[in-house]
């Protein structure tokens, strides 16, 4: 927020959309980084993807979904947080994404 102005509010099918593109976004970085062998680009693959996870996280706070969007949602970050695990990544290592996850309450109970 700039100022005193009030903050931007996405419609919740732009925000949806764009929670669901970050949530691919990371699980394609995820599969980069699985299958390099060079380490630094494994590292910058996975430094991206926890980006795009914590972007998706901040945005969902935003949001409203129905049910269906809900399983969708609950479907890819399952999805993410599997390939975290198999890049050895805790995925509520850091302050950032816990306080994101508080702060949205009931709807990150999945995630």
């Amino acid at each position: 927020m700039i100022g005193n102005a009030a903050p931007i509010e996405i419609p919740n099918a732009a925000g949806l959309g764009f929670v669901l593109v970050e949530l691919d976004l990371g699980a394609t970085f995820c599969e980069l980084a699985l299958s390099t062998r060079n380490e630094e680009n494994k590292e910058r693959n996975t430094r991206n993807a926890r980006k795009a996870y914590d972007s998706a996280l901040h945005f969902l706070q935003t949001l409203s979904p129905e049910s269906a969007e809900q399983a969708l949602i609950n479907e890819k970050f399952s999805r993410l947080n599997e390939l975290f695990e198999r890049l050895g990544v805790n995925t509520r290592q850091t302050r950032r994404s816990q306080a994101s996850e508080a702060a949205a309450g009931d709807k990150m109970a999945m995630y």
